[in-house]
């Protein structure tokens, strides 16, 4: 027993629960997941990220090194075994450690990070030339090339340019 104008059709009750499509709070729940998948696969570092970094803040402790021999009397340099480097001050790169900006030991280690270097001995004269002796007497006249590597990481190179030590 249908009522007349309803034959064949569905109460009002169960109409919405046979359309086709999504709901809003369906729609919602997929953004909310794309953007937390998108945000966790942006968000990853690039795998050489401490590589660069570290490659970085060598650059800047040689500068500091270079600065600090042109603002005082006293010839300072930066020397590395290649497991590590180290500030020194008038030519005494073992005996006379000083701690670098940023960091919270004498000798910064690069090996605790899985990083090596070329092992280097660089000092500077009070013009800020970088020389290749602790005394800072014999100003390099090639550029000094210093290769920051890490196991299945690209090779990072630090140049020194003779005469300014310019790096770039």
């Amino acid at each position: 027993m249908t009522r007349h104008g309803n034959a064949g059709k569905r109460p009002i009750c169960c109409a919405a629960a046979d359309e086709r499509g999504l709901t809003i709070l369906e729609v919602i729940v997929v953004l909310v997941l794309i953007g937390i998948l998108s945000a966790v696969i942006w968000s990853k570092p690039p795998v050489d990220s401490t590589l660069a970094a570290r490659a970085e803040a060598i650059k800047a402790h040689i500068r500091y090194a270079q600065v600090r021999s042109m603002n005082t009397e006293r010839r300072w340099g930066v020397q590395s075994d290649g497991a590590g480097y180290w500030l020194f001050a008038d030519g005494d790169p073992t005996g006379g450690r000083i701690i670098l900006p940023g960091e919270t030991s004498a000798i910064v280690s690069l090996a605790s990070h899985g990083i090596s270097i070329t092992p280097f001995l660089l000092s500077f004269d009070g013009w800020g030339r970088p020389c290749s002796d602790k005394a800072a007497r014999n100003p390099i006249t090639k550029e000094l090339v210093l290769n920051v590597t890490a196991p299945g990481q690209t090779t990072r190179q630090i140049k020194v340019t003779p005469d300014t030590g310019f790096i770039p």
